[in-house]
Order: C-alpha cells, then sequence, then structure tokens
C-alpha cells in the first residue's frame, strides 16, 4: 500500500473507531438512564424515517436546484449544520460529564462551554480537523439517540431500503453528488472530509474546494450503521453492539479501499457495502453468539 494511500486509510480508521466508540458510549448511557428512570423512549418506525429522510433530502434538492435561493441557500445550511451539530456534541458532552462530580458546574455549564467553545472555533477557524471533530461529535450524539428509537430487526429493512436509495442516488439520478458539491461551497458539509496527508488536517475547508486532496464519506455513511449498533443495545447488550459496530467499521474501510484502488476516482455509493458487513455482524450476534 502506497504512503497516501496508507495514510488516509489509517486516518479513516481512527475517525470511524472515534465516532463508533463514543456512539455506542452514548447510547449505553442513555439506556441506563431509561431504565433508572423508568422513561419510556419513544420508537420510531421505518415509514415515519423515510417519510423524514424524504422529506429533508427533497428540501435539499429544492434549494441546490433552484437557482434564485442561492442566496439564501448558504444561510439554511449552515442553520441546519451548527444547529444539528451542537445538538449532537451536547448529548456527548453531557453523557461525558457524568463521570465528573454530580453538580451544577460539571453536569450543566461545562457542557455547555465546552459546547460553545467547538461551535466558535469551527466557525472561526473552518480547518478540516475542526470540521471533523464538530461533526463526528454530532454525529455520534444524534445517532446514539436515534438508534434506541429503533427495533434492530427494523432496521435491518431500513438500511436495505436506504443502500439502495444510495445506489440511485450515486449512479442513476446522480444528485448525490450535486448535494455535496453544493454543501461544500457553503462550507457546511454533512459528512467527513478526509485529507491524504494527517498534515493537511489543518487546511481551510476553503482550499479543499477542488476535490483533489481529500475524500468524503458522507454522514449517513456513519450515522446508519452506528444507529443500528445502538438499537441492539437495549435486546442484546454492549458487547453485541460492539461486535455489530467492528463489522460497520470493517465495511467502512473496506469500500475506502475499494475507491482508493480506482484507477480513476469516481463517486461510489458507500451505504451498499457497509450495510452488508453491518447486517452480517447482526447475524453473527443473533445466531453464533
Amino acid at each position: 500500500m502506497k504512503k497516501p494511500i496508507l495514510q488516509i486509510f489509517l486516518l479513516e480508521g481512527i475517525i470511524a473507531i472515534f465516532i463508533f466508540s463514543l456512539g455506542l458510549f452514548t447510547a449505553q448511557q442513555v439506556q441506563k438512564i431509561i431504565l433508572k428512570e423508568k422513561i419510556e423512549m419513544p420508537t420510531l418506525t421505518i415509514g415515519e424515517f423515510i417519510t423524514l429522510f424524504f422529506f429533508g433530502t427533497g428540501l435539499i434538492l429544492f434549494l441546490v436546484y433552484f437557482p434564485k435561493l442561492k442566496k439564501v441557500r448558504g444561510r439554511i445550511f449552515k442553520v441546519v449544520y451548527f444547529f444539528s451539530g451542537a445538538y449532537g456534541v451536547l448529548i456527548v458532552l453531557s453523557l461525558l460529564s457524568s463521570f465528573l462530580p454530580n453538580n451544577f458546574l460539571f453536569t450543566n455549564l461545562l457542557p455547555l462551554l465546552f459546547c460553545a467553545l467547538l461551535v466558535y472555533r469551527r466557525a472561526k477557524h473552518p480547518t478540516l480537523l475542526n470540521h471533523n471533530l464538530f461533526i463526528g461529535l454530532g454525529l455520534a450524539g444524534i445517532s446514539a439517540i436515534l438508534g434506541l428509537s429503533f427495533q434492530p430487526e427494523a432496521f435491518v429493512i431500513l438500511l436495505a431500503l436506504l443502500s439502495i436509495y444510495d445506489f440511485i442516488a450515486v449512479y442513476k439520478t446522480k444528485h448525490m453528488q450535486k448535494m455535496a458539491t453544493s454543501m461544500l461551497k457553503s462550507g457546511t458539509m454533512m459528512g467527513l472530509i478526509i485529507p491524504h496527508k494527517f498534515t493537511n488536517l489543518s487546511a481551510s475547508l476553503e482550499k479543499v474546494q477542488s476535490g483533489k486532496e481529500f475524500v468524503i464519506l458522507g454522514g449517513g455513511d456513519i450515522a446508519f450503521p452506528l444507529m443500528f449498533s445502538s438499537s441492539l443495545i437495549a435486546v442484546y447488550g454492549i458487547t453485541s453492539s460492539l461486535v455489530v459496530a467492528a463489522f460497520a467499521v470493517f465495511g467502512i474501510l473496506l469500500t475506502f479501499l475499494l475507491f482508493l484502488s480506482q484507477k480513476k476516482r469516481k463517486p461510489l455509493p458507500a451505504l451498499p457495502t457497509i450495510s452488508f458487513f453491518t447486517i452480517l455482524g447482526y447475524l453473527v450476534v443473533k445466531f453464533l453468539i
């Protein structure tokens, strides 16, 4: 494996493991609170999630394909980007603070201050490192909460449907590339941006618009398998969730290798491969462990 490919492969692996670890920790802590406080967790059906998913996607496409909305497009993207990211970050930081002394400063004020600091750093210093840290924490928090709202069996079907959509969106309609380009131009990419070299993590988002020195992994390619792994905690426990997460990370890295090995790099639908290994991990947990 050539050095540049090895660096980007290792960096992707480190980021994926970091996000999955935080996400499953968050889901486990939330599950403990649910059991302790006897909270009835609201559930999401496949139909409800699909409706919300396509409504959000349709709204983005509406903003992307109408030139007259160009002036407000970036502002709307930024509001969604910072609000959703900050919400996920705050969830993770609040649960991490549970290991600190139980008082107002540590359990309430400190997570808010750190979250505000991350938002400030991301807004004022839009480097790849700050972006990936902000989005990574955000994905971990939101995916953990949403994952606990699903039954694992339902999520198997959902992953299959989303994989079909991903294939169509990349190879047929190609609107996935259009959305990614538009978000990247506005500096609000809802996904991870992996540079070819570790040193390029300090590069500004504005300098990676050409797409030649970085690789994008969509937020859904991390969020959906993490949601599925989180959904297992309430039914099978944390060990089974970790096994499925390991299969999912393997799928992510394999997809990355397939993309990097192309002679002429073209957009690749990542979710079908990732979903296959995620579901394979679930079958191992269900029937062999």
